[in-house]
């Protein structure tokens, strides 16, 4: 909660001086996981998105928001250029675990402005994690060769 004040008061501050923002001040500035885009197209990601994710910088840099919306296997959830403030979603890791998450957008462009300037954060839900979750489950996820899914309803695990 005090991360998301904390975030909070940063991009006010971003967005009253927007001519101002360099990419490498959004890396150092947050705890929290981030894509930093223009465009739709990722041009920054911090460490800690990295690892969230475990996707390196140079496999997400690059990438249009389509590309990374298949990427985390969201697509068939929400679209992240869609979202307008901010969605509940699971992302899946590189080694395909799932991760709830809350994802913020905050757009960084001024009216006047061609380019499309935009920031996601992506913050992790406590215990959202399928080893946290169910121990024995996760075991069975990682035995199997063939694969296996877990599917919930809200409050039934």
């Amino acid at each position: 909660m005090v991360e998301s004040n904390l975030i909070t008061i940063k991009l006010k501050f971003i967005i009253k001086n927007r001519g101002v923002v360099m990419e490498s001040n959004f890396t150092n500035s947050f705890k929290i996981p981030f894509l930093y885009c223009v465009n739709n197209i990722v041009t920054n990601v911090n460490n800690r998105f990295v690892k969230l994710t475990g996707y390196s910088k140079n496999e997400v840099v690059g990438k249009t928001l389509d590309e990374m919306n298949n990427l985390l296997k969201i697509n068939f959830q929400i679209k992240l250029e869609d979202i307008e403030k901010k969605c509940n979603c699971y992302i899946f890791t590189k080694k395909h675990e799932a991760r709830e998450v809350s994802i913020v957008c905050y757009n960084l462009s001024r009216e006047d402005e061609i380019e499309n300037r935009k920031v996601y954060f992506c913050e992790e839900t406590i215990n959202s994690k399928i080893k946290e979750e169910i121990p024995t489950a996760s075991s069975v996820l990682e035995d199997n060769i063939m694969g296996t899914a877990i599917c919930t309803a809200e409050g039934l695990i």
